[in-house]
């Protein structure tokens, strides 16, 4: 039997990246809060997201898909997988 080959549809999300800079203002567009601890740095909580990957570290990515889910993503698996469009 032969085999059919598929692609994903392409999906738009939008996204930021966590910096020290923008801290705050990742926090007000994911209607989170800015954090820091001494040994883990600045960080953005993210509300909605699964407790056990709520928060966003500097280089962090915090995204909102279509359907307005939120979610925290390193950076290297962002990178890994999106494109800017």
């Amino acid at each position: 039997m032969a085999t059919n080959r598929y692609m994903k549809r392409p999906v738009y999300i939008e996204a930021m990246q966590v910096t020290k800079q923008n801290a705050n203002k990742v926090a007000e567009w994911c209607g989170g809060s800015v954090s820091s601890g001494p040994e883990v740095g600045t960080y953005v909580n993210v509300p909605h997201v699964h407790a056990s990957r709520n928060r966003a570290y500097v280089t962090d990515y915090v995204t909102r898909s279509a359907n307005n889910v939120l979610s925290v993503a390193k950076m290297e698996d962002f990178e890994r997988v999106y494109i800017k469009a």
